[in-house]
């Protein structure tokens, strides 16, 4: 009986979900966990680069919780499960950023508040829920 191989991506995705099930089909989960940090650390690495191209400098207000709880609600917003969800999320958050920034100085509050009913709403995000719904819709309709 031959034991079916799982990519590596399907591995990051079983350990994040059931972490002793993936040690008993024999993978080595700690390997693994080397692995997801490993390729997150090289993309955030790239995204500081790319950042200090654009800007030519990294300054001290790149440390603050602010920038840095933007990215997490571009991605919470979005729907974490997709790409296309994380992109959607920053390209929206950024343009309703920099359409409240130029007409209230409370905009960070706004997004807050965007972030907070976003989560209550659509857990899974909005592009998140729309493909459950596009899913559960279409197969549950033609049956």
């Amino acid at each position: 009986m031959s034991r079916k191989r799982y990519t590596a991506e399907q591995i990051i995705a079983m350990l994040r979900e059931v972490e002793e099930r993936t040690r008993y089909l024999g993978y080595d989960v700690n390997q693994f966990k080397i692995l997801s940090t490993a390729v997150s650390g090289f993309f955030a690495s790239l995204a500081g680069i790319l950042l200090l191209l654009k800007n030519a400098i990294i300054g001290t207000e790149q440390l603050f919780m602010i920038f840095s709880g933007e990215i997490v609600i571009w991605a919470v917003i979005g729907g974490l499960g997709t790409l296309a969800g994380r992109l959607h999320g920053a390209g929206f958050v950024g343009y309703v950023s920099n359409f409240l920034a130029n007409h209230t100085d409370r905009f960070i509050l706004i997004i807050g508040l965007v972030f907070v009913v976003t989560m209550l709403v659509a857990p899974k995000g909005v592009v998140g829920t729309i493909i459950e719904q596009w899913r559960s819709g279409g197969n549950g309709s033609e049956e």
